[in-house]
Parts: C-alpha cells; sequence; structure tokens
C-alpha cells in the first residue's frame, strides 16, 4: 500500500536488468508466452540491505522508442509522477484538470501489452527533474485498477512477468499446475483469505510493500505473536515510505498460517507503530507483500475472474 520512494544506494541498474534475464530454473519454461523482464530495486535501512524492495516494470509511449519505468504496486493506484512526466512529455491528451492533478489519455506499451488510450491521473506535484545523468527514469505508479480487466502473471524466480486479457491465452505449462483461491475487491484492494487456526484474515496482496510478509492491527499481531511488542528481540524497522518514514514491528507468528489448504508456515508478522489500528473498520485484516513468493511462485492475479492464483515451482 505504501510505495517506497527509493534510490540506487550504488547498485548499477545494467547488472540487475541482466540478472532479470538469467532463467534460474526450467520447470516453466514459455518460449512463446510473452515474457517481459522486470526489475528489482534495492533499499537499505534499520542497517540491513533488502534487495527485493520494489518491483520496476517498464513503459514505453506511442512514437518513442525509449524505455520508463514504473513501479507495480497493487496496493495504489494507477498515476503518472506529474513533474516527471511533463519532463518527458509524451504524446498525450489532457482531458481533465484541477490544481492538483491532470487526468491523460495515451497509447504505448506496458511490460509489453500494448494498451490503448489508457486513462491515468497525473499528480502535478510528485516526482523530479529528470537529470542528463539519470541511467533511469521512474515516471510513476502501475496499480491494481490496471488490471481489474486483465490477468497478470509474475514469475518472481525468473524476475519475469506477462499481461493477458483472457485466461485461454496462458500456457499449459502453468495452467496445469495452478492452484486458484477465490477473490474479491475491498476498498479497491485485491483481496484473499487466509486463516490461522480457527480465524480467517482478509488479507489485501500489495506488491508496493515487497519486504513484507504480512503487516496487521497491533492487537491481532499480539494475538498471532504471543507478545506485548515492547519485547527486545522484536524487530524494529524505519520504513521509508512516500518521502516519510514509519517504524514496524515484527516477529514470528506462533501458529501455522494458511491460504486455502496451502501452509504459509509462520512468518514473521508487523504491525506500524504509529498506526496500531490501521486496516480497523476498512474490511481488510492483513497486507501481505512479496516476501512469501520471492523464490518458488509463480502468483497469477485474475482481475476478469476475480481470483488468485499461485504455482508452485519446485
Amino acid at each position: 500500500m505504501k510505495r517506497f520512494r527509493l534510490l540506487l544506494l550504488g547498485v548499477c541498474v545494467l547488472l540487475i536488468m541482466s540478472a532479470c534475464s538469467q532463467t534460474k530454473w526450467n520447470e516453466v519454461d514459455v518460449k512463446e508466452f510473452n515474457w517481459q523482464p522486470f526489475m528489482w530495486l534495492p533499499y537499505e535501512f534499520s542497517n540491513k540491505l533488502y534487495d527485493k524492495a520494489a518491483m520496476f516494470l517498464p513503459i514505453q509511449f506511442e512514437d518513442s522508442e525509449k524505455t520508463y519505468w514504473m513501479q507495480l504496486d497493487t496496493g495504489s493506484y494507477s498515476q503518472f509522477d506529474g513533474i516527471t512526466f511533463d519532463c518527458v512529455n509524451p504524446a498525450h491528451k489532457i482531458i481533465q484538470t484541477n490544481s492538483s492533478y491532470n487526468i491523460v489519455r495515451f497509447n504505448g506499451k506496458i511490460a509489453g501489452y500494448e494498451t490503448q488510450n489508457a486513462k491515468f491521473v497525473s499528480k502535478k506535484d510528485w516526482g523530479g527533474i529528470i537529470k542528463e545523468s539519470d541511467q533511469w527514469i521512474n515516471i510513476g505508479t502501475l496499480g491494481m485498477d490496471f488490471f481489474l480487466d486483465k490477468i497478470l502473471v509474475i514469475d518472481f524466480p525468473n524476475s519475469r512477468l506477462a499481461i493477458v486479457t483472457s485466461g485461454s491465452l496462458l500456457p499449459t505449462e502453468i495452467t496445469k499446475d495452478v492452484t486458484y483461491y477465490p477473490a474479491e475487491m475491498i476498498i479497491n484492494l485485491f483481496s484473499i483469505s487466509l486463516t490461522v487456526e480457527d480465524s480467517s484474515l482478509k488479507a489485501a496482496y500489495d506488491t508496493g510493500s515487497s519486504i513484507f510478509p504480512l503487516i496487521l492491527n497491533k492487537d491481532q499481531w499480539q494475538q498471532l505473536t504471543g507478545r506485548d511488542g515492547t519485547e527486545p528481540e522484536n524487530i524494529v524497522l524505519d520504513v521509508p515510505a512516500w518521502g516519510s518514514s514509519f517504524i514496524a514491528i515484527g516477529a514470528p507468528a506462533q501458529e501455522e498460517m494458511f491460504l486455502s489448504d496451502l501452509s504459509l508456515g509462520n512468518p514473521e508478522v508487523y504491525y506500524r507503530e504509529d498506526k496500531p489500528d490501521w486496516f480497523k473498520g476498512s474490511g481488510i485484516d492483513v497486507i501481505m507483500g512479496n516476501e512469501p513468493f520471492y523464490d518458488d511462485s509463480i502468483v497469477i492475479l485474475d482481475g476478469i475472474n476475480m481470483r488468485f492464483g499461485l504455482v508452485k515451482v519446485k
């Protein structure tokens, strides 16, 4: 839900892109499928380097061969960072404007998916001026609203993804092994059900909270961990978010957690110190990031049929 404002931290983007193109396993090797590489951006905070802090995917505008980048954040809305967008000034049409944002239409490709007359908000006070020294340009955020009539396939082990408009376009190498779980949109968040002991939790899948397995309200965190939040052995993270930061307190869950009959083990769970009741009254119990799927999963967000697909790669 909260997008990291990230720095390169001396990491060469060219090396990251090279790593994106390497296949790490062969169980699902679909040569004809329109896979597109995405880029992991690292970030260092609380004296630790997180090498998968945020996901960025490429965007090209009509009549331009240059590639820009957008953060994939399913916990947010799609938007352009207006200051950066105006510097790029791609072919577009402003269809509505006010003092805070423009609504623009454009043609182009987003992660290889051809989009015609797409409509995005361009926030006027967001982003920064492009410099000649910039090795890559982050132009905005791609949120779950973009995928409500599409299917997003994320192959985490190979750092690649694909966007299609029908389940019939998914290759059999994926569909024969996928398990689907019901999903629903709750306050504009793509949500699924998790269970722990006899309790059910509504979990919003948020690629923008990439490093976190789960974020909960403090009272639920206390129930799941058996702690009160003051223990010296707790994990304490000072997390940057949207130009500010917050303290996240973490500890391992005492009980095993499940997605239907699939065990997620005993994940580390967190709460925000500044917002201990963050989700109360929202219909959401927990935010789930990418961390449970980094190493061995293909995730499918089917916005057409409202289902969450998972392929476990051995």
